[in-house]
C-alpha cells in the first residue's frame, strides 16, 4: 500500500512516477501468481514486502529530486 500512497502523494504536486521502482502492480501480481502456483504464497508475500520497501524509498527520492 506504500507504493500506491507514495504515487497518489506525488501527483498533486505535479510529479509522475509511472514507471518508478522495481516493483509496481504488474511485477507484484506475477511474483503472487507464479508462486502461488507452486503453494509458496508465504514467500511470495515475504518478497513482495521487501521490493514494495525498495520501491516506496525509490518513489520517495524521485519526488524529492523533482519538487
Amino acid at each position: 500500500m506504500l507504493t500506491s500512497y507514495a504515487r497518489a502523494r506525488a501527483e498533486p504536486l505535479g510529479v509522475d512516477l509511472r514507471g518508478v521502482g522495481i516493483a509496481e502492480r504488474p511485477e507484484r501480481l506475477i511474483i503472487l501468481s507464479s508462486f502461488s502456483f507452486f503453494s509458496l504464497v508465504g514467500y511470495a508475500v515475504m518478497l513482495i514486502v521487501i521490493l514494495e520497501g525498495a520501491t516506496f524509498v525509490q518513489r520517495v527520492i524521485v519526488t524529492l529530486k523533482k519538487v
